[in-house]
């Protein structure tokens, strides 16, 4: 036996090992179990992940496809939950990536590449649809954007007939309208409605609700869902804003993406600090414009998405802070500028946020041709008012079911209370097209949750459940995109995707959070073998006439899916 400087013992033979007790007869007749107070069980748990995921997918499941390469098989399970993963992929903020446990282990998992690379893989095979069964009903959905979208597919899946009315001449909705092509181009997006082709879904454009779509139309159909959106700018609330050279900001966007001649001057002022106020000014910048962004509280509190933030940083976009419109200037019958007020935070409203205030006598003049007037967006309730209950402050209102208040009719996405993302949008048309189907059949819908359905435990996995002494340390792909000076000349898309090798080697640094991998600790690290291999080592099964409850597997557990509860009944 050797001892070194440090303290560690090396045994040279078995003449150096200590004498230990040990059982020549088998013990199992011993039930030792029956000591403990306390013993451990697999609970499992709803990864970081998967509970904020918009579209309530099955992240980590995805990535392990993704990561042995099984790319069918994960499209087909990520379609189950949103049928437009190229699409979200690249709009969506995923918020699945805000709480990942990986995170301190060399960066969190860049879940939007590997689902557009996904979405993209689907899009070269040409992977296509068809329904389920056949039914003989009609359904109606107005609006296509992803949340009617999104419903129209799960409803075709399932064999219904499905007529989407749209009110403009192309279908996609905010997709086609709102989204510029640097961040979703229009290839993709015309490919993904391609998706379509099979199934047994007719569209019909230049139909409007309240001009010659009414609600009476629509209920004609079996059922019908109501997916309009919200397109009604808000109002400046400063004098001179009904000058017809102050602009909504959706109107804007929408003319600048669909081609339209328009005569926008070389400096413009752009007011919020929204998604919608972004595209705007960075669109601008494309056009060749020199365009200014005035948002009245501080860059940290924008509720655009952050990532677009730091682009359109990169981009040289000029944006002000902490003011607020006072007065559209003009001159000669055209706007001539935009006088602002300084602003400072105030009490807190209702959102958590502190209401920017006028500073009295802070103001400043900003020279433009135009003002865009981009400070959110409230439902079109055109055609809807007087014949459908309207919640507060707001669009239609819906019960859990998403019906409204005339039977037969369901609404959802942006026009009911939605969360303005695209993912929200078509989670919301997945359950919209669940109610609308037990409707139809006469039976109980599906509960509201996101995770509906799911045999998983609801508790979210913590980074303090991780045992970090088991994680290698993987390092994150950078973000990779076009050079920033080079990028603004034309509409050509910002972000690069992964390829193959790169999406399989960043699935696999996903820790598996709450979800079992038969890594084994568990059954090696107990010292009284009383967990054994189950349904063909396909999972495991605990011996608790023989488990003393010492807790070693919980905490050797990498993961976080063993935990410990008291012994009831003793």
């Amino acid at each position: 036996m050797k001892i070194d400087p440090t303290g560690a013992v090396t045994f040279e033979g078995l003449r150096d090992l200590p004498m230990v007790a040990e059982s020549v007869a088998n013990m199992s007749f011993n039930r030792t179990g029956t000591w403990k107070y306390a013993e451990p069980f697999y609970r499992g748990g709803t990864p970081p992940c998967n509970h904020l995921c918009l579209t309530a997918q099955d992240v980590v499941k995805q990535l392990a496809l993704v990561a042995e390469g099984r790319f069918a098989e994960a499209l087909a399970l990520l379609r189950e939950a949103n049928p437009f993963p190229a699409i979200v992929g690249r709009v969506c903020p995923h918020p699945c990536e805000r709480e990942c446990n990986r995170g301190p282990h060399g960066g969190v998992l860049a879940v939007s590449k590997i689902e557009r690379f996904l979405g993209d893989w689907g899009l070269e095979h040409r992977i296509r649809y068809a329904p389920e069964a056949r039914r003989s009903e009609r359904v109606a959905v107005v609006g296509s954007g992803p949340a009617g979208l999104s419903c129209a597919f799960y409803l075709a899946r399932l064999g219904y007939r499905v007529k989407v009315f749209e009110a403009l001449d192309a279908i996609g909705g905010m997709l086609r309208t709102g989204i510029p092509p640097y961040r979703l181009p229009r290839e993709v997006l015309d490919r993904e409605l391609e998706i379509f082709n099979g199934l047994p879904v007719q569209f019909e454009c230049g139909r409007r609700l309240g001009d010659n779509l009414t609600i009476g139309d629509l209920t004609r159909y079996a059922a019908a869902f109501i997916a309009v959106g919200r397109y009604a700018g808000r109002p400046l609330g400063c004098e001179g804003e009904e000058h017809p050279g102050v602009v909504q900001g959706i109107g804007l966007l929408r003319g600048i993406l669909m081609g339209q001649k328009m005569d926008i001057p070389d400096r413009v002022a752009v007011v919020g600090g929204g998604n919608t106020a972004l595209d705007c000014v960075r669109s601008l910048t494309r056009l060749g414009k020199k365009p200014v962004l005035v948002y009245r509280r501080t860059e940290e509190e924008m509720p655009a998405f952050e990532q677009d933030r730091l682009e359109a940083r990169e981009e040289g976009v000029e944006m002000i802070f902490q003011a607020a419109p006072a007065r559209v200037l003009t001159a000669k019958g055209r706007v001539a500028g935009l006088e602002c007020v300084r602003t400072k935070p105030g009490k807190e409203d209702a959102s958590g946020r502190r209401e920017p205030v006028s500073v009295p006598g802070r103001l400043f003049e900003i020279e433009c041709g135009m003002i865009v007037k981009a400070l959110g967006e409230t439902p079109d309730l055109a055609g809807i008012e007087g014949e459908l209950d309207l919640a507060r402050p707001g669009g239609v209102a819906v019960g859990t079911d998403m019906a409204t208040s005339v039977p037969g009719l369901f609404a959802g996405g942006d026009c009911a209370g939605g969360e303005g993302t695209v993912g929200g949008a078509i989670w919301a048309g997945r359950r919209a097209a669940a109610a609308m189907a037990a409707y139809i059949e006469k039976r109980s819908p599906e509960p509201p949750g996101r995770n509906a359905g799911r045999a998983i435990d609801p508790t979210v996995v913590p980074q303090r459940a991780i045992n970090r002494h088991w994680v290698r340390l993987k390092m994150a792909f950078p973000r990779v995109s076009g050079d920033p000076l080079r990028r603004t000349r034309d509409f050509g898309e910002v972000n690069l995707g992964f390829d193959e090798t790169t999406a399989r080697t960043e699935s696999a640094r996903c820790l598996s959070c709450g979800t079992c991998t038969l890594c084994d600790n568990c059954r090696l690290f107990c010292p009284d073998v009383a967990i054994r291999f189950t349904n063909g080592r396909s999972g495991y099964a605990i011996d608790y006439d023989h488990c003393k409850g010492c807790g070693i597997c919980v905490e050797e557990c990498p993961r976080g899916v063993m935990a410990m509860r008291e012994v009831q009944g003793r």
